[in-house]
């Protein structure tokens, strides 16, 4: 099934138009309907339609958060055999983050993923779309539209927490260059450590996300920073280290791991080794 962004008056109309752009007409039943405006054809495939791309054949398929792009170009990925064919031919827009490729994690459905999880999934589908090399198709019946192309109820919500998030990522950029993010390393046997360059002290802050989530970084301010008041407001708190000096340029962030157990410490040789 395919769907007009803008009516053509006419099936000799239609027909012209489709010509004066040079579109293919058996490339898929229907195929002369287009975005008018930019000269784009675009098609509403159903879960079916989309499934006779799964790799097998020459041309290769695949949607994400309801938009389907053609990935042929990308064949050595996704046709039969290749490292993500399992994307081929399905909207498995969860597994972008879960990365669990079997058949229940190869679903639509983002039910329990909250925003940051949900935006890890949105960034893969910008990269589909800005890409020069796969081609934006259409969109698919289901989850994120319906049988007339437009928005569903669950595709409104995911776009308007990503436009949240989009604002939160650049309150978080506005952050990085205001304050600098705290150099770091972590070992198991010593644990986590934070520092800052001369003169700059480190702090926990704590975002919080558009959809109620704390998210921790740790940055360096200098002594008069950390006296202003609306430096801890209601988008950041700040955060002294357990167990660290204020005035410190050094502190542990996160303890050592824990040592593996074993059976009976008291029964091994130097080596290790159990008797």
């Amino acid at each position: 099934a395919w769907l007009p962004s803008v009516a053509v008056a006419g099936g000799l109309g239609a027909l012209l138009v489709a010509i004066l752009f040079g579109l293919n007409l058996l490339d898929h039943p229907g195929d002369a309907v287009m975005d008018f405006w930019q000269g784009k054809t675009y098609a509403v495939y159903t879960p079916e339609e989309l499934s006779a791309y799964q790799g097998t054949s020459k041309k290769i398929l695949l949607a994400i958060l309801g938009e389907v792009y053609d990935v042929s170009k990308g064949k050595k990925f996704y046709a039969k055999g290749g490292g993500y064919d399992f994307f081929a031919g399905i909207d498995a827009s969860r597994a972008y983050y879960t990365g669990e490729f079997n058949k229940e994690g190869l679903t639509d459905d983002l039910e329990g993923l909250n925003l940051e999880q949900i935006y890890t999934i949105e960034d893969w589908r910008r990269f589909f779309n800005a890409s020069k090399k796969y081609k934006y198709k259409g969109i698919l019946v289901g989850r994120f539209y319906d049988k007339e192309g437009n928005p569903t109820a669950e595709l409104i919500r995911v776009q308007n927490g990503i436009r949240s998030y989009d604002s939160f990522k650049a309150l978080s950029v506005a952050e990085d260059l205001r304050f600098p993010v705290c150099n770091s390393n972590f070992s198991e046997t010593e644990g986590g450590h934070v520092w800052c360059g001369y003169h700059l002290l480190p702090r926990k802050e704590i975002l919080i996300t558009p959809d109620g989530f704390e998210q921790e970084s740790c940055r360096c301010f200098t002594d008069e920073q950390l006296k202003v008041d609306s430096l801890d407001g209601p988008k950041g708190i700040l955060r002294v280290y357990e167990n660290c000096p204020p005035e410190s340029r050094f502190c542990r962030s996160s303890p050592p791991a824990d040592p593996s157990p074993v059976d009976d410490p008291g029964s091994q040789d130097q080596l290790g080794n159990n008797f």
